[in-house]
């Protein structure tokens, strides 16, 4: 079994720890630069900054859907 130390370095061991604002400015540049890709900026639940990274696929498809619609 992992300890809760190994689990938060590699959730977020290698990711830029960011501000709220920060964050959501990099994902929306990132998307811009980067067509057909989707960033997001979340809130990490292990050392509390903000991360940008991929949206789940789940959350793609239902706004996809939404879109269709």
């Amino acid at each position: 079994m992992a300890s809760k130390r190994g689990l938060r370095r590699r959730q977020c061991g290698n990711k830029n720890k960011l501000t709220k604002e920060a964050a959501i400015r990099v994902a929306s540049d990132m998307g811009h630069r980067r067509p057909g890709q989707s960033y997001d900026a979340y809130q990490c639940g292990s050392c509390g900054a903000w991360h940008v990274g991929h949206r789940p696929n789940f959350i793609r498809h239902e706004i996809n859907k939404r879109r269709a619609a």
